[in-house]
């Protein structure tokens, strides 16, 4: 290969451009391709998923919002989320700055945010949010907390943000048993229901 040949001219163009930054893809199948991301473009917003900031959010800075926050959500949506902590931790959310959804009805039936304790649909509701008062702080009693966010056709507002963070799950302090110690005087005796107190009695049949 001389100096001047094609080959080692496009090879000395590649070598000469600083920082050359490389997009790779791979194929999914013969007609699509599929960006492979690194751990910077994780929280880069995906303008073709309407629920992207609810649904994935910035799970980096432990935040997430109504869809198209801080601009208004939109109507006829259903997003879906699910906050998983690490082992022997539980999930802490709160909500900042704002919360504003459409509030006509008592029962939250046409903007609402949905949260239960537990990783499916059918978990335990730990309650249901509309209009503009912030929602106490949630506390999961495990690992994780299921959300949804629904919308219906008309009437939108601009949402909220909610941060989240992992908690350590408290340590159940240990059970003091009641003593159960009976006395009786002579050589035999008989030790009947009677002789239980109340407490006591209460105390075993919660306990075993």
């Amino acid at each position: 290969m001389t100096c001047t040949s094609p080959l080692f001219l496009a090879f000395f163009f590649l070598l000469s451009i600083p920082n050359l930054d490389i997009t790779k893809y791979t194929a999914a199948s013969p007609f699509m391709f599929k960006r492979q991301t690194s751990e910077d473009d994780y929280d880069i917003e995906d303008p073709n998923d309407p629920c992207w900031k609810f649904s994935h959010g910035y799970p980096r800075e432990m935040e997430f919002y109504s869809p198209m926050y801080p601009d208004n959500y939109p109507s006829r949506i259903e997003c879906f989320k699910v906050i998983e902590a690490p082992e022997g931790k539980q999930v802490q959310l709160d909500f900042r700055d704002q919360f504003f959804l459409e509030s006509d009805d008592p029962n939250c039936k046409f903007d609402f945010l949905e949260v239960r304790d537990g990783q499916r649909g059918y978990s335990s509701l730990i309650g249901t949010y509309c209009g503009s008062t912030f929602p106490d702080m949630i506390t999961s009693s495990d690992r994780y907390l299921w959300l949804r966010f629904k919308t219906d056709d008309s009437i939108e507002y601009s949402g909220f943000r909610a941060v989240y963070t992992f908690i350590d799950t408290p340590v159940p302090n240990p059970v003091k048993k009641e003593p159960c110690i009976f006395n009786k005087e002579g050589s035999e005796g008989w030790v009947n229901k009677t002789d239980i107190s109340n407490e006591t009695l209460a105390f075993y049949q919660a306990h075993n």
